[in-house]
């Protein structure tokens, strides 16, 4: 995927609409009706729009696999809202076409992907709030997987290391790199499980390791709601 392509994009966007006012103006048999869809397929192009742009301001800090694989379903999404307009323009008066798929601006799927292309590790870090100490500590003890060759066959994990008395001595972290909200999702999991026993080192565990689970999915959710919409929204903003 290469830049010059992203801005083809916002043409043929513009094309669209433009194609779809001028079917609507050969055909208004319902004048309402007609104005309304353009104005809401004109909401939903701005949106698009608005996606494109971050991307192209921001492409040189994505992974070109996982920006395509986006795209790629973007430009469906785009393509199925194009010809149901298309065919509520072509229906009789009073009728509305079918659909069975949700617009752009009625579903966050879209966004929450595209703010994981833009999520880093500096993002992880920002959200959890850990002292530096503990980044100086787990930093040496991480290892960093390719996501695209080694997510089938490796488990990404926090390794302990434990004495005779089942202290807790040491610990090794195995997280992907990260190139979209999955692999952050795990980088957020297994830091905060990294950092509980940070807390705990030299000690036995006071908790059931199924409690561990527990908090870290919560911070999952809570990285989602708190973080990821946010850093979205102020990406939005920088590029009106």
């Amino acid at each position: 995927m290469k830049k010059q392509e992203i801005e083809k994009i916002k043409e043929l966007n513009q094309r669209a609409f433009l194609w779809l006012r001028k079917q609507s103006i050969k055909n208004m048999h319902s004048s309402f009706f007609v104005a309304a869809s353009l104005e809401e397929y004109f909401a939903i192009i701005q949106e698009e729009n608005r996606f494109l742009k971050i991307i192209q301001e921001n492409y040189e800090k994505m992974d070109l696999d996982e920006l395509s694989s986006f795209l790629r379903d973007f430009v469906y999404l785009a393509e199925e809202t194009f010809e149901y307009y298309e065919s509520c323009l072509q229906a009789k008066e009073g009728e509305m076409s079918k659909r069975d798929f949700a617009f752009l601006t009625e579903t966050d799927a879209y966004a929450l992907r595209l703010s994981g292309l833009l999520l880093t590790l500096e993002d992880v870090k920002a959200y959890l709030g850990y002292p530096e100490e503990f980044w100086h500590y787990i930093e040496p003890k991480i290892s960093y997987r390719d996501h695209h060759q080694e997510a089938h066959h490796f488990f990404y994990l926090v390794n302990i290391k434990c004495d005779r008395d089942e202290r807790v001595m040491d610990m090794h972290v195995g997280v992907p790199k990260i190139i979209n909200l999955e692999t952050a999702l795990i980088n957020i999991h297994e830091f905060r499980h990294a950092y509980d026993l940070y807390q705990l080192l030299g000690q036995t565990l006071p908790k059931q390791e199924q409690e561990y689970e527990v908090d870290a999915q919560e911070e999952e959710k809570n990285f989602v709601k708190k973080y990821v919409y946010q850093k979205l929204k102020d990406t939005k903003k920088k590029e009106e």
